[in-house]
């Protein structure tokens, strides 16, 4: 018995997705879906701060099946601003990491396009962040 809640215990350590609650909020024409850690989204008025997986159905020019982006929404107006990415070699955040960047843009706040899935995910993240 102790064996075996042991080896969970080191299973779920190693195991990425096992640490992390990605919820799949949107996909696009293309077949890239968009997942939120809706576990670690933050609301610091005026701002919300939350943890995007976007998983690639093949590689992209890079050869990286999937990026995690840090991004800041400003609510009130639907923009945002992507603080931090990173890019791994396999899905769902797997793998190693190939990259790792703070985009030249951050400082840059960006509106999402009408009915696409960036602007779902920044909805998203707008009404289904619940603050206590």
């Amino acid at each position: 018995m102790r064996t075996s809640i042991k080896f969970l215990l080191i299973f779920c350590l190693l195991w990425k997705p096992c640490l992390g609650a990605w919820s799949e909020v949107a996909r696009n024409v293309n077949h890239t879906s968009y997942f939120l850690d809706l576990g670690k989204i933050q609301n610091v008025n005026p701002y919300t701060y939350a943890w995007l997986l976007v998983n690639f159905l093949e590689p992209n020019q890079s050869g990286d099946m999937s990026e995690v982006h840090y991004v800041k929404v400003h609510c009130d107006d639907f923009v945002f601003r992507t603080l931090k990415v990173l890019r791994y070699g396999g899905p769902m955040g797997l793998g190693n990491v190939t990259e790792n960047f703070v985009p030249s843009n951050s400082l840059d706040w960006i509106q999402a396009k009408k009915e696409t899935a960036r602007e779902a995910v920044i909805k998203n993240i707008c009404f289904n962040n619940i603050v206590e």
